[in-house]
């Protein structure tokens, strides 16, 4: 879940138009995503969740997390008030590292801070041009997601439905002519989110992430694909005519995942 680029933007750079390894591709997609995550020592997608935090005094709490937004803090079990009590830092930037007390010092020791919001480093969505097609709802339980023909949705996409998310398995066309609709298998309630009614004709969002993360994802998946294609051969190409390994980040990738890389943990 959570693929950093999409099946079809993949494929359409590796000039790939059939479906036969989509299930490998979608495979490979979702490792080099998560990958990533460990190479960054972060996760680009948002999660909502309630995390906790040591606290070592002073005015300046610095966090092992990248925060987007913040819905309730309290420090020794007391709730503080964003704007009064406390500011997110930096203070003009998102994702936030660290949290500014005001007028007062964070308590000192273990587990004393617990932040409930968003945490990540992009909450950005884009259009899909497509609504909830199901007969009336989808329901808070349902794992079918009915859509016109035409959608822009597609496995592999994690989608946003007012406050879901929503993770998108396959995706089968069914019926004929004015009956034709896609048929979308979902996961729901993913990334932290509640699963919840959505009535027919809501509009449908999807996941998106920086260029320079997609297109290291699109370069990462097709080095990964290749060393399964070569039976997981270290090198590919001759050494002395430019081959190159497969047992660390090639240089272009590492470039492009340089901006998003995280250093130290606090």
């Amino acid at each position: 879940m959570n693929l950093y680029t999409r099946l079809s933007t993949f494929k359409a750079a590796s000039n790939v138009t059939d479906h036969i390894d989509d299930p490998m591709i979608l495979q490979t997609l979702t490792a080099a995503s998560r990958g990533f995550d460990g190479a960054l020592n972060r996760v680009i997608y948002p999660e909502r969740a309630t995390r906790i935090f040591d606290a070592e005094g002073g005015e300046l709490l610095l966090l092992n997390s990248d925060v987007l937004s913040v819905q309730s803090l309290s420090a020794d079990g007391s709730a503080l008030t964003e704007g009064t009590d406390y500011l997110l830092y930096p203070y003009n930037k998102r994702p936030a590292s660290a949290v500014v007390r005001l007028g007062g010092k964070w308590p000192t020791g273990r587990a004393k801070v617990s932040i409930t919001g968003v945490f990540g480093v992009a909450d950005t969505t884009a259009p899909t041009g497509a609504t909830v097609g199901n007969e009336t709802t989808l329901s808070g339980s349902g794992t079918e997601l009915d859509l016109a023909v035409a959608a822009d949705v597609e496995a592999g996409d994690m989608l946003v439905i007012e406050s879901e998310d929503i993770y998108v398995i396959a995706v089968s066309e069914e019926g004929e002519d004015e009956t034709a609709k896609l048929v979308a298998s979902v996961v729901r309630a993913c990334n932290g989110t509640t699963a919840a009614v959505h009535a027919n004709g809501t509009p449908i969002r999807r996941r998106t992430y920086p260029a320079g993360l997609e297109e290291a994802c699109i370069l990462q998946t097709s080095r990964m694909l290749t060393g399964k294609a070569t039976g997981g051969a270290n090198v590919v190409g001759d050494p002395d005519l430019g081959g190159f390994s497969f047992g660390a980040l090639y240089p272009a990738i590492q470039d492009l995942l340089q901006p998003f890389r995280r250093y130290g943990v606090h």
